[in-house]
């Protein structure tokens, strides 16, 4: 009655499920039970018979292997990829990029790329720009990942903005910054709890301003809508002759996206780039359209759809991302 209630009287798009595996315990087996999973079942059904196309989105705190049975039998539409998240800012706060290819490259072979939900940090998690040391640069290399990797991602309010916070969890969930004025336009009256950092910027200011990070955000979630291969395409991951990098093209039809970055503290000089097959037949015309500025590239490839050893850059430098596109 419940569920029929949102859905048809309301007329919600569906539910967020919040801390999933904990939902029924088992005597000392406290997550991810069969019980749990036979409950979440019912649930889906029951849900997608009153609306088919009704979301379910699920907090599934674990790792990707425990993640999978969740989405695959199934019991949720998406489910959050904690795995790929923390690998994500990990990495790029640390300066070692090689996680993030494996991780990723695991994740595509448990489920299907468009049923895990991607974000960076989450209201539960110490905010992105906290964690980078306040590196804009970071940041913006960290949604350009996000917003040109398969699956369907979600950005934490305030996170477009570089937000900071660190636990405890009130200062990981401060107002949303509109203008520059007292409580940041969010409210007139006298918050519980003030914010008292002097950063980022509100959004009346960097709306205005073409190289913030609100603008990028927006460029890229314009370029993602606008760019089937970015959205849905498949996903290859590309070898590297420096496995610092990050390196992959999203495809679609003739469209071609290629993203590549590096995490690292130090630039990346010559490095090769190599794909052993795909679905790209062909060659594709190529051209920067964000981040570090590169050539125009050709990009022929074989009759398995591979290619050996390109080099797309001579260097890019430490934090320094690239992102192409192009059609055939």
């Amino acid at each position: 009655k419940i569920v029929k209630f949102w859905l048809e009287d309301v007329g919600v798009d569906g539910f967020r499920l919040d801390g999933v595996r904990h939902y029924i315990e088992d005597g000392k087996k406290q997550v991810n039970t069969p019980q749990t999973h036979e409950l979440l079942g019912d649930f889906y059904r029951t849900v997608k018979e009153i609306n088919p196309d009704a979301l379910l989105v699920g907090e599934v705190w674990d790792g990707s292997d425990l993640v999978a049975p969740y989405i695959n039998h199934p019991e949720l539409d998406l489910a959050f990829d904690f795995d790929l998240a923390e690998t994500w800012v990990g990495s790029i706060a640390s300066g070692d990029g090689r996680g993030i290819n494996s991780v990723l490259g695991y994740d595509l072979r448990l489920v299907s790329p468009f049923d895990f939900a991607t974000f960076l940090t989450n209201h539960d998690m110490n905010r992105l720009m906290s964690q980078v040391g306040g590196d804009i640069n970071k940041a913006k290399m960290a949604s350009a990942l996000l917003l040109t990797s398969p699956g369907v991602p979600f950005i934490y309010y305030g996170e477009e903005l570089g937000l900071l916070g660190a636990k405890p969890d009130e200062n990981i969930r401060l107002p949303m910054r509109w203008e520059a004025d007292a409580n940041f336009g969010f409210s007139s009256g006298a918050p519980w709890k003030a914010d008292p950092a002097e950063d980022p910027a509100p959004v009346s200011l960097q709306d205005t301003n073409a190289e913030s990070l609100l603008n990028h955000y927006r460029s890229l979630i314009q370029f993602r809508k606008g760019s089937t291969a970015a959205s849905t395409g498949e996903t290859y991951l590309l070898e590297s002759s420096d496995p610092n990098l990050v390196a992959y093209i999203r495809v679609s039809g003739e469209e071609v996206v290629l993203v590549i970055a590096n995490p690292g503290i130090k630039p990346s000089s010559g490095a090769r780039l190599s794909l052993a097959e795909s679905s790209l037949r062909g060659t594709f015309r190529l051209k920067e359209v964000f981040g570090f500025k590169g050539e125009d590239l050709e990009l022929t490839v074989d009759e398995q759809g591979g290619f050996e050893e390109i080099m797309v850059t001579e260097t890019l430098p430490a934090d320094g991302w690239i992102i192409y596109s192009g059609t055939r």
